[in-house]
Parts: structure tokens; sequence; C-alpha cells
């Protein structure tokens, strides 16, 4: 999920993501290096399991890591 930076910290965030995503156990994919979305995630209840995965997006590499919960 990713919001306009001029909607960080609105609320709409939690908002799509409460309206989305059910209370049990899953895992989502996030780019390493984005510590707003960790700890996004870790207010969540995710933390990183230590799987990596490098993919292409539009002619350049992103390594994301997974988040479970």
């Amino acid at each position: 999920m990713y919001l306009l930076e001029d909607k960080h910290g609105s609320g709409i965030g939690q908002k799509l993501f409460d309206a989305v995503v059910d209370a049990g156990p899953s895992y989502l994919w996030v780019a390493a290096v984005n510590p707003r979305a960790h700890a996004f995630y870790a207010r969540n209840g995710y933390a990183a399991d230590g799987h990596e995965q490098v993919q292409e997006v539009l002619g350049e590499q992103l390594h994301e890591v997974r988040l479970v919960r």
C-alpha cells in the first residue's frame, strides 16, 4: 500500500488497512529500505521473518523483505 506523501499521518492508511486486512495471520512484502512502512506494519503486529526477495520494478531492482503476523 502506498499513499501520497501529503496523506502521511492523516490516518487514511490505517483506515484502508483495517478495511482490507483481518486480524488473523498474514504476510506481506515491503521494500527493505522503507522505515515508515516498517513502522506502520510493526504497529499492526508484523515482523520480518528473514525471507527476502529482489524484484524488477520499472526496470530497477527492488529489495523486499517479508513481514508476517
